[in-house]
């Protein structure tokens, strides 16, 4: 059996089509809610690992309880090669779990529906390689992401640069939310060999759930 740990931050922020695309590439899924659930220690006993959004911030432990064993459950999936995705939040999570950092964002708040650009080296990449130009993504974010050494940037937006990269062969971070991964990311990632803030810029808590929404490109979808 195929197992795939999905770490969710808000109740009421369910992993929703991200879990529909896992399921329909026949992946079990087990949903942690950090601070109710336990969380294991490293990634064994499963074979893929999601990591959700949230309000809180990545580099502050304040509210936020399990962050440090979130870092270490994300360099462990890192080290072993495991298949792992961060989204918003996690995407910050996975950047300073393997050498980079999460930072407070210059150039403020990105939130609501917009742009973002693949950068030529996603033409490169296993799983965004088919890809073009721009996805219509959801922002929701005042923080950003400075990319470990050996991270490869994916995408962009005119706001803020660091919107999607990849580290190791089966690592891929988004720091914003689009509709679905598609089990396109699972089955891509298994065959890849080589994978609180302060309060002036407290961020509103991401309404996840509407990732589902229409507005979300075809191509978008495939994260």
């Amino acid at each position: 059996m195929t197992r795939a740990l999905v770490v969710q931050h808000v109740a009421i922020e369910g992993p929703y089509a991200i879990a529909d695309a896992l399921r329909r590439g026949d992946v079990t899924i087990d949903v942690r809610l950090a601070g109710s659930d336990p969380l294991p220690a490293s990634i064994d006993g499963f074979d893929a690992l999601v990591v959700m959004g949230g309000p809180m911030s990545a580099y502050d432990d304040h509210d936020f309880p399990t962050r440090r064993d979130e870092l270490t459950l994300l360099a462990s999936a890192v080290a072993a090669g495991v298949p792992t995705l961060g989204v918003c939040l996690g995407a910050q999570l996975l950047a300073a779990a393997v050498g980079g950092a999460a930072v407070p964002g210059e150039a403020g708040l990105e939130i609501g529906w917009g742009p973002v650009w693949l950068v030529p080296e996603a033409k490169d990449d296993p799983l965004l390689a088919d890809l073009d130009g721009e996805l219509t993504v959801l922002h929701w974010h005042g923080d950003t992401v400075v990319l470990p050494s050996d991270a490869v940037l994916l995408a962009s937006s005119d706001r803020y640069a660091n919107q999607a990269f990849r580290v190791a062969p089966r690592a891929w971070a988004s720091s914003s939310t689009s509709r679905s991964p598609s089990p396109r990311w699972w089955a891509t990632s298994r065959r890849s060999g080589a994978t609180r803030p302060s309060p002036s810029r407290r961020r509103a808590t991401s309404p996840h759930s509407s990732t589902r929404a229409t507005r979300s490109s075809t191509a978008s979808r495939r994260w």
